[in-house]
């Protein structure tokens, strides 16, 4: 498979993938290290996650900074605050909140708490992948913001008008988009993946699979103490 999209999903990670127009398969990856059975044929890969973390920094990481700008106001909050690295092992809010406020002098919202041990995962997990340069952070809102002729969607992804105006977006792109969601919905049970994950890593599957207009944010790449790209691609 060439393009891959992933989102985190209650069993882990959902995953799309298309070699170019077609679609391929779609799976559930109990763990990110379960790419590696990807990474020979794939070409890019998209996964719904902050990469590229500043450690002791005032200043929000640009890319955010300009995904929240394009967004609003309806979307804008869904583009949450990238964590210090300073907050990574941290295992209760409270600890993390006053790690992060150390390196950076803001705490940390309890959303993105709640995706920190993802964040966590893939950031130990790029530190010894040899492919890691075809792996890019996206996120969903901003894939559909380009997607939608830069117009942010109307509607919560989570509200059935959400749903089917994030359909229709991803139809006109690619035909069987309906069906690999409902599919997708019949093989896993809500405990394992959420209707949102699914369309989510699609879009990020969709978006791969245009490799070839790829952008991102922001205009100037910024790199992360590790060497990491801190960045968000569209």
């Amino acid at each position: 498979m060439k393009y891959l999209g992933l989102d985190g999903c209650k069993a882990g990670w959902f995953l799309t993938a298309f070699n170019d127009d077609e679609f391929g398969s779609f799976a559930i990856l109990k763990h990110i290290s379960e790419l590696d059975n990807y990474l020979d044929s794939a070409e890019v890969i998209l996964i719904d996650i902050p990469i590229g973390l500043r450690t002791k920094h005032p200043d929000e990481r640009l890319c955010d900074k300009a995904a929240r700008a394009v967004l609003q106001p309806g979307r804008g909050s869904s583009v949450f605050p990238a964590p210090s690295r300073c907050a990574l092992e941290s295992e209760t809010y409270e600890e993390a909140s006053l790690q992060n406020r150390k390196c950076t002098g803001r705490g940390l919202s309890k959303q993105t708490f709640g995706i920190l041990p993802k964040i966590r995962e893939v950031d130990e997990y790029l530190s010894h992948c040899e492919k890691k340069t075809i792996i890019h952070e996206m996120h969903p809102e901003i894939c559909f913001w380009a997607l939608n002729d830069r117009r942010p969607m109307a509607y919560n992804k989570k509200k059935k008008e959400g749903y089917e105006q994030r359909v229709d977006v991803l139809t006109k792109y690619y035909a069987g988009a309906r069906n690999i969601i409902e599919l997708a919905m019949n093989q896993y049970r809500r405990k394992e993946v959420a209707r949102d994950d699914i369309v989510d890593a699609l879009v990020g599957g969709i978006t791969a699979m245009n490799s070839s207009q790829l952008r991102r944010f922001p205009d100037t790449l910024e790199f992360d103490d590790k060497g990491l790209p801190m960045e968000i691609v569209y």
